[in-house]
């Protein structure tokens, strides 16, 4: 918990997103990447917002992931 470096098998190590900086990624932490995993699938799944406005039902909104979801989805454009 306390290391300032860390050695990790390569395979536990995913590529930050094109579109965002290290410093982006790291900000957003665990509960951000997991909403952003989300949010991806989601869109890969077919539901974005090309087809106009697209209203998203996140369950367990209280939480770190589920409130971190519903900034992102807002901040996209999603209702």
């Amino acid at each position: 918990g306390l290391s300032g470096i860390c050695r990790v098998k390569p395979e536990w190590c995913v590529s930050c997103p094109d579109n965002f900086t290290t410093e982006q990624c790291m900000i957003l932490g665990t509960a951000g990447f997991t909403a952003m995993q989300m949010i991806i699938h989601m869109e890969d799944c077919g539901m974005t917002l090309d087809h106009g406005p697209a209203e998203v039902l996140v369950t367990g909104a209280a939480g770190g992931v589920g409130s971190t979801a519903i900034a992102l989805l807002s901040r996209m454009g999603y209702k």
